[in-house]
């Protein structure tokens, strides 16, 4: 159903018989898993949701989830996590719905999210496609790169803070999620802002470069965040 190789009057049939819904839209999900786990995992989906279709892929599973059993997001994990079955798995969950012909590119999309999550030592918990379709948007197709770019741009910073024991990233982190505004960046901070102002100038230093100019500053943005979310996997 996902390559869309089969006739559609077959699969019909083959539903009929089988006691599953053709019928759209559904929810997208695959599991990193080694093969001896296909077995524990299949059957803890399909207690989850007993309408389930699940395809053996070659990292995994793929899994669609009928829209019509609706789970919030908040939910649907809770229920993945809570099972010691998954524990070492890697899974990425849409919230999107998809209709037949949207799967197989869907699906696609949920692999190379793996394989950034994976470049980011990413390799077990549940996490949204949604929250990572950005970087998998511009890292998917070389996910090697993701490593080495987050290097590029962060690596003089963290050198910095281990060598002085400072915490530049985070403060430049901060800068950004408070939209360059120096009073609330220090609040968040718990500094004082002539602190603040010492710390972005030795961020000055450390770059070596105009930060703040656009191009610059959002490939750092786009570093940060990357950092951010392999921490809080």
């Amino acid at each position: 159903m996902i390559a869309d190789t089969r006739n559609l009057d077959e699969l019909r049939a083959r539903a009929r018989s089988s006691n599953f819904t053709l019928l759209g839209p559904w929810q997208l999900m695959v599991v990193q898993a080694g093969p001896n786990d296909f077995d524990r995992i299949g059957s803890l989906l399909a207690r989850i949701e007993p309408r389930i279709l699940m395809t053996q892929r070659s990292p995994g599973l793929t899994v669609l989830l009928p829209r019509s059993a609706h789970r919030t997001r908040t939910q649907l994990k809770e229920l993945l996590t809570a099972s010691e079955v998954l524990r070492d798995c890697l899974v990425v969950v849409s919230n999107t719905d998809f209709q037949r012909a949207q799967l197989r590119t869907a699906e696609d999309e949920l692999w190379s999210c793996v394989r950034v999550l994976n470049s980011l030592s990413i390799s077990s918990g549940v996490c949204s496609a949604e929250d990572f379709a950005p970087y998998t948007a511009m890292f998917g197709t070389a996910p090697e790169h993701v490593g080495q770019f987050m290097e590029r741009m962060l690596g003089p910073l963290r050198q910095w803070d281990q060598r002085q024991s400072a915490d530049l990233v985070t403060t430049l982190r901060t800068y950004f999620e408070h939209s360059n505004s120096m009073s609330r960046t220090a609040s968040a901070l718990s500094i004082h802002i002539n602190t603040l102002k010492l710390r972005l100038e030795r961020i000055d230093t450390v770059l070596d470069n105009d930060w703040r100019a656009p191009e610059y500053a959002f490939r750092l943005h786009v570093a940060l965040r990357l950092d951010q979310l392999q921490r809080n996997v």
